[in-house]
Parts: structure tokens; sequence; C-alpha cells
């Protein structure tokens, strides 16, 4: 069970979880195969609480409160969100959330496994610092040296990475250059902000071992070892160049200080008093005077006047859904609506923690954080035991558990990492995967030769604590599992510190074991199975269509039509069939389908007519499966477009059924420049289509006009991602003007 245990906190921050409902064509289920292990380990810890006979953790007030969480998040989804899918499965995550404090709860009875866990843990931080340290000092200058003068091979192992399914414009490839030729490293995440959270987590802990291994006085060693992990932490902070952590962890570290000196020397207090006075006065006159520009010259995305943007938007959100939110998993989606016109981002969660639970789920979620948070803080500030004189005594843990649970948990993180990726990567994944094994076992094998007491591992990590919350005030996520789960690792780590063995002698709740191991049992049968078999029959058709797309026709072997019923279509339909709830494969099948309209029509197939009919009412599906997104409209104009080009006798319907798909989506991004520019052309294209049309000159007078509003909108910014083309300029111009647009 303990080696279980390391293994699933090894794994967990070195496998990509910030997108837990996979909305984004490149992610993959491994996040949620570790989800689905914290939900069996639950299990076991559960029915090994019923079956031993050894003191057992009860069922808390903090686990009652996770679990409440997770239960107004369901109620959320059903009954608030426009796209139920990705709200169900945050919902999940979060019910997974409270499996993982339970089972840690669990697992630290004792004082020797206290210790485990916390090395474990610590451990583990240090080879994702190992990891991002590699990756400042190699792959990100192999990255821009690759691709900072080669766009096009940006672009394309760009759709590689995203099975075809992003076909990038310029300004996109422009922005995705910015992104590669900066050098804030993100590690094993896929956010920089999201390592972010877990450095603040983490460094208090680094910081305490260097410190403990200046006062062991029998192995000198040590120190220079353990102040080595702690600069490796401090320059990973620095690489990674959050200052949202910087601030939270140099908040915690200063009130440590002066909160243990006004203790130590109570004669003193005026003078700490005024040393803390003098340095807040200096911290503010810094910020406010940008003095230390010289210091931090890296380019570093958003800043405070764009989180107080984001806030703005986020509060008339909250101010129209106060009660529910909007949905977990679909603030990116209700965020446009909400936005100022001349912000620059379109952003997935509001980079404030409070916020983002009253926007996603309602103000019972955000209360019920809030107590979860003060109960555990209470228990941890307010015990006074004096563990550091009294010590539990009992067998100890060999050390070869620590060991297989590691290598174990390294193990499961290299086969998540390497499996839904291609072939291609495995060297260059094989070869983090041995730096992060060497930084693990050299933190492992400083960290057991290290005594923390209980009295100290409290506070310690509660400092951890602190420094996440204070960062995630100004970003990252509540529902990113790979760092929320280490943070919940560490809540259950403090909070077993207050417990002696004394006192939890003869309490097995046996009415736990059924009820996790039911919700278990269901998450396994009915989410995850049908979540992993879907994304690999959708993702196998993709790379099909590609190879059938971009291969000629062979008159001895099946035809194309042929080959795209078989290999890609009958794969997305068995994959919605699954998921009949995610309008990922209504959009692929939407996108499909026409490819085979043409090919049937090029072939003389008497099915082409209904190829074209079925595109179109997958679409529907998509829109009412998520009734705020605008691809599903996009793809519909797309489609409506291309039949009106292939068939002028009904070119005008054709285009006004796209001109009214895009009307229907241009209330959910009222400020999206491009809609407005496809709106005005294709609406410009049913005039000129029909010169005999009795509302003609309406068509005409709707065009001019969106095409104004596209000029305006696109005047607010520069070098945006927002911003058209040249070449999309002169289309509007030519609009204006009430000329005929430029030639394709």
């Amino acid at each position: 069970m303990l080696i279980a245990t390391v293994a699933l906190i090894v794994a967990r921050p070195l496998v990509s979880g910030e997108d837990p409902a996979l909305s984004s064509n490149i992610t993959d289920p491994s996040g949620n195969t570790i989800t689905l292990m914290w939900f069996l380990l639950a299990s076991s810890w559960s029915l090994w609480s019923l079956l031993a006979k050894a003191p057992v953790v009860p069922f808390g007030l903090v686990d009652m409160g996770l679990v409440g969480i997770a239960g107004v998040y369901f109620v959320s989804t059903e009954f608030a969100a426009a796209n139920v899918y990705p709200a169900r499965i945050i919902s999940w995550e979060m019910l997974g959330m409270a499996c993982c404090f339970f089972a840690i709860r669990q697992a630290t009875v004792h004082t020797r496994e206290q210790k485990l866990i916390f090395n474990a843990l610590l451990a583990t931080a240090f080879a994702v610092v190992i990891f991002g340290l590699y990756q400042y000092c190699w792959e990100m200058p192999k990255l821009r040296e690759q691709y900072g003068s080669n766009i096009e091979k940006l672009r394309k192992d760009f759709m590689e990475q995203s099975s075809g399914n992003i076909d990038p414009d310029n300004n996109f490839l422009d922005q995705l250059r910015i992104r590669v030729m900066q050098t804030h490293i993100y590690s094993t995440f896929s956010h920089p902000n999201t390592l972010a959270s877990f450095l603040a987590l983490m460094l208090p802990s680094a910081l305490a071992l260097s410190i403990a291994a200046w006062f062991n006085s029998r192995r000198k060693i040590l120190f220079p070892m353990a102040l080595g992990i702690a600069v490796a932490f401090i320059f990973a902070l620095w690489a990674n160049f959050s200052r949202g952590a910087m601030a939270s962890i140099s908040l915690v570290l200063v009130f440590a200080l002066a909160l243990y000196l006004w203790q130590t020397f109570p004669a003193k207090r005026f003078w700490i008093l005024t040393a803390l006075s003098v340095v807040s006065f200096s911290a503010v006159m810094i910020w406010k005077t940008n003095s230390l520009a010289g210091i931090f010259k890296k380019e570093s995305s958003g800043g405070l006047t764009a989180r107080i943007d984001y806030w703005k938007g986020t509060w008339k959100m909250i101010e129209q859904f106060p009660l529910l939110g909007v949905g977990p998993g679909n603030f990116g989606n209700s965020y446009a609506r909400f936005m100022n016109e001349n912000a620059l981002e379109k952003i997935k969660d509001p980079h404030n923690f409070a916020l983002e639970l009253w926007s996603s789920s309602g103000i019972i979620a955000l209360l019920l954080f809030a107590t979860v948070i003060a109960i555990l803080f209470q228990r941890i500030l307010m015990h006074t035991e004096n563990e550091s004189v009294a010590q539990e005594h009992g067998d100890t843990i060999p050390p070869w558990v620590c060991y297989l649970g590691g290598m174990l948990g390294l193990l499961i993180a290299f086969v998540l990492r390497i499996e839904y990726k291609p072939p291609s990567d495995l060297i260059q994944e094989s070869i983090g995967a041995l730096i992060r094994t060497a930084g693990w076992f050299i933190a492992i094998g400083v960290l057991e030769n290290l005594h923390i007491s209980k009295f100290w591992m409290r506070r310690i990590l509660l400092a951890g604590l602190i420094a996440m919350l204070l960062n995630l005030c100004v970003s990252g996520s509540v529902i990113f599992a790979s760092v929320m789960m280490p943070f919940w690792a560490i809540a259950a780590l403090a909070w077993s510190t207050t417990f002696s063995v004394s006192t939890l002698r003869g309490l097995r709740p046996a009415w736990v074991f059924p009820i996790i191991a039911g919700v278990s049992c269901f998450f396994m049968v009915g989410v995850f199975l049908p979540l992993a078999n879907a994304f690999t029959l959708g993702t196998q058709a993709i790379q099909n269509g590609q190879l059938i797309a971009t291969t000629p026709p062979d008159r001895k072997n099946e035809s194309k039509l042929e080959k795209l019923r078989s290999k890609v279509l009958s794969p997305l339909q068995q994959a919605a069939a699954l998921e009949p709830q995610n309008p990922r494969w209504n959009l692929l099948l939407g996108t499909w389908y026409p490819v085979a309209f043409f090919e049937a029509t090029r072939s003389g197939d008497n099915q082409a007519l209904a190829f074209g009919n079925a595109a179109l009412q997958e679409l529907d599906r998509a829109a009412k499966s998520n009734r705020e997104s605008i691809e599903p409209a996009l793809i519909k104009a797309q489609i409506r477009t291309l039949y009106a080009e292939s068939n002028k006798t009904q070119a005008v319907n054709q285009y006004l059924d796209a001109a009214q798909a895009l009307r229907q989506a241009i209330p959910f991004d009222p400020f999206e420049i491009k809609l407005r520019f496809q709106l005005a052309n294709i609406l410009w294209k049913a005039y000129l289509a029909d010169a005999k049309r009795p509302n003609r000159f309406e068509i005409r007078d709707e065009a001019i006009l969106q095409a104004k509003e596209a000029y305006r909108l696109d005047a607010l910014f520069s070098n945006s991602p927002r911003n058209l083309t040249d070449r999309q300029r002169s289309i509007l111009n030519t609009i204006i003007l009430g000329k005929e647009p430029p030639g394709p």
C-alpha cells in the first residue's frame, strides 16, 4: 500500500494535467489515468482501514468538505453548464482530489510513514526542478534555434502534434514562435504558471532541508548537497520567472522569519516591527517606481494590469450567474461574452482561485472551499502537542519501500508520457526520464539521512500551502490535477502530523469502503474506459484521414471513399457512440463528412448528398452538446461556403445559410474580429452571386456594416493574434468601397 502511494505521489506531477476534460486537441487521457489510480488507491486504503487491526484515520470534516465541493460541481454541471461533458470530467477530478486527501491521511498515521511521504514529495519536486533546468539549458535553446527563423517547420510540427485538427494561421504562428523564443521553463507541466504554483508549494520544504542539514553534526557532507538542492529550486523559480510565485514565497518567508524572531526574542519586538515596516514600505515603493526593472529583464505575459482586466470580465460573469456559475470547464466559452472589447487575450480561467470557484460553480463552492481551508489551517496552527520531544516509536520502514515506490512512479509517468505521443518523441522522453530518475534518487539519498520533527514539518508544509494559495490568487487553477493533487497531499500530510496514534485506536469507518469502491468502479466503467477508448478511436481516425487525404488514388485497391468510410468515419461514429455528450466527435464527423461528400461527388457516387446532410446533422448535435461554442457554426459556415462554390445555381442560398450560422455565433464572441470579417466576406459573395435577388441591397448594406465593425475592432490592436492579415484588410476595403473582392 505504501509502495502504491509513493508511486502515485511521484507520478502525478510528472504527467500533464492542465486540461483534465481534454478540451484541447493536443491533450490526451494520461492525466485521467492518474486520477483513476487515485480512486483505486483510496478504495484500497478504505478496505485496509476496514480489515486491519491497526489505528486508522476517521472520515473527517475536511474530507466531507472536499466531497461537498465535488458535489456542488456536479450540481452546477447538470443545471448550469452549457457544455456538460467537460463539466462532468472536471467534477470527477475534484472528487479524485478528495480521494487523494483521504488516501494520504490513511497512509501517514505514524511518524515513520509521514517522513516517507514527505521525502517522496520533496524528491519528486527536485526531479521536476532538475528536468526544468535541463529544459532551460538544452531543450529550449534548441527549440529557439530550430524554429526561430523557420515558421513553416513550426506549422508542420504543430499540426503533427495536434493530430491535424488545427491549421494555424500566420498570426497564430507568430505568437507561437514568440512563445518558443521565451525562456520561461515549464518542466513536466504544460504551462509556466502551473510550475510556478508547484515551486511555491515545495520551495519552503527545500529551504528547510538545507537548514536541517546544517544542524546535522554527524555527516557534514549532507549540507552542501542539501544546499545545492535548495539553490536548484531557487534558480528554477528564476528561470520560470513567475513574479506571482516570487512574491508569494517572499511574503511567506519574511512573515515566517518575523514570527520566529518575535517568539524567540521578545525583548527585541520593537525592532522587529520597525524592520518589518521598513521592508514593507521599501517593497511598496520598489513596486510603485519599478526600480528593479533592470533586474527583471525577462518578458512576462500578462502582469497585474492584464489580471485586473480578467477579473473585471469575470465579475460581470459572476453578477449574471452568482448561484451556480457557468459550469466547471465552461469559463473559457462564456468569458468571451463578458470580456472588454480591447482585451488582448481570451482566457480559460480567471487567474484567481476564488473568482474561478465562484464563476464556475457558484458561491456555495467558494464558501465550501474557504471553509475547508479554514478548518485545515486552524487545526495545523492551533495544535500545541510538542512532538519534537515525544516521538512515536515503532518498526522502521525499509528503504527499499521508498525506492521501489519511486521507481514504479517514475515508470508510470514515463509510460503515460509516451503512450499518446509520436514515436519520434521517444528518445527525447527517454532522456528526460533518465534525468528525472537521477534527480529523484539524488534527493532521496540526502533526505533519508536527515531528520525533521513533526513540529517543524507541520509548519514547513503550512508555509508551502500558504505560498501556493497566494500564487493562485494571481495565476493557476484549482482544477489542474497535476499541481492540486500534490497540494492536497501536502495538506493531508500536514493534517496527519496533528494526530497521535493513541487518539485513533478503534476508529474504523466501515461504511466508507463500499461507497468509495462503488464510486471508483462507476468512474472506471462509466467515465474512464469510454473516454480512453473513444480517444484512441478518434486519434487513429484522424491519422488515417491525413494519410488517405495525402495518398493518390490506387485503382487496384479500395477507393478513397471506401477508405474514408471504413477508416475515418466509422471509428469516429464509434467514438461518438461511446461519448454521446462529447461534442468533439460530432465536430470531427462534421469536418470529415464533407471530405467524403466531395470525394463521392468526384467519383459519381449517389450517396454524396447523404454525406453532406450528415455533416450538417453532426454539427447541429455538436451545437446542442455545447450551446455556447462557436466551433460548430464556423465549420458549418465553411461547409456551406464550399457547397456554394461547387454548385453555382444554389450559391446564394448556401452563402446565406453560412451567414446565418455566423450570425448565431457572434453573440457568443462579439469582439472576435475574424468572425466579423468572415460574415462580411460571405455576405458580399452572396450579394455578387445573384444580381436579380429582391433583397440584394440589404445583403450589401449588412456586409458593409460588418466590414466596418471588423475594421474598428482591428484598429484596437497591433501585432496581436486577433489582428487581421493584410490580405483580409484588403478584402474588407474592397467591400466598403463597393468593389469586387480580390481573387483567390
